[in-house]
């Protein structure tokens, strides 16, 4: 029925899904609604489990009933335990996929939310590139990255991954620029040390 439907609205999914049982899939670009909902038909295609994190003030009547069509899990994205409970809760899984957009929010922004990189990191998954392109209009599974002991590398590949993407809205769509200048400064100040 999703890929149906995404074949009648004109959209396609392109590349193969990893052979994991547990990961961190980071979507980008986000800057519109849509996104999700592509991204909800393009996972039923993929026919892979997963769960995306959503805060625990949209649990509500009638939200509930999106949040459980979704797979929303609950959390309190402001408290400090938000990465170690997503952590718990992705080990806690045989076969799970936490989907994750590292923008955070709509609206335009070059500093991207570093929570998936230590969430995978902390449960030991690779982390999973995946795009939403309006101009070509198809989500794609762009690569897996599981060598994660470098921040700086993760954020750089990110960057040429998303390079080309053309988001919903493109003038709300930023690299993770803040990301790169700070993690490039740390890296110096270490080296000057």
């Amino acid at each position: 029925m999703r890929k149906f439907l995404l074949k009648i609205l004109g959209w396609s999914v392109k590349g193969s899904f990893p052979d994991v049982d547990r990961s961190v899939i980071v979507a980008a670009p986000h800057t519109s609604y849509w996104d999700g909902f592509y991204g909800f038909l393009a996972l039923g295609v993929l026919k892979i489990p997963y769960f995306i994190l959503a805060d625990t003030t949209l649990f509500h009547f009638p939200m509930t009933i999106l949040m459980k069509i979704i797979h929303a899990v609950p959390v309190n994205v402001k408290g400090k335990d938000a990465i170690h409970d997503s952590v718990r809760y992705l080990r806690s899984e045989k076969k799970m996929h936490m989907v994750i957009c590292p923008e955070g929010q709509l609206a335009p922004t070059d500093k991207w939310n570093p929570g998936f990189y230590h969430i995978a990191r902390l449960a030991e998954v690779p982390v999973i590139v995946c795009s939403l392109d309006y101009r070509k209009k198809e989500v794609a599974v762009k690569r897996m990255i599981s060598d994660l002991s470098d921040q700086l590398q993760v954020f750089e590949a990110l960057k040429e991954e998303y390079s080309g993407a053309v988001a919903a809205y493109p003038e709300k769509f930023l690299l993770p620029e803040a990301n790169l200048r700070k993690l490039r400064g740390k890296q110096a100040d270490a080296m000057c040390q």
